[in-house]
């Protein structure tokens, strides 16, 4: 029968023991039940999907930054700004609310 190791600090070995014996198995049967119960994610896709929103999030600030600049240039808030923040608070609670 193949075997598979791993190497872990003695306190985390202590650790697995322990949680191990409280459900009176071994080591071996603990990991095995750990692995083929876990629920493997696609890091690949949660890379693209980070990325975009790291995009997204990008724009956002940007629009932000010109608004920032246009009301600091024109000295006075007026509704075209007010309309672009409203905008970026919608785009955001959009981001928020797909999580």
């Amino acid at each position: 029968m193949p075997t598979v190791s791993s190497k872990v600090s003695n306190e985390d070995f202590e650790r697995i023991k322990k949680i191990a014996t409280s459900y009176n198995i071994t080591v071996s049967e603990l990991i095995k039940q750990a692995i083929f119960s876990a629920e493997i994610t696609d890091t690949k896709a949660i890379t693209k999907e980070t990325k975009s929103l790291n995009l997204t999030l990008s724009e956002i600030g940007n629009n932000v930054n010109q608004l920032t600049r246009y009301t600091h240039y024109k000295k006075q808030f007026n509704p075209l700004a007010k309309s672009g923040l409203h905008e970026i608070y919608l785009d955001i609670a959009g981001i928020l609310n797909d999580k």
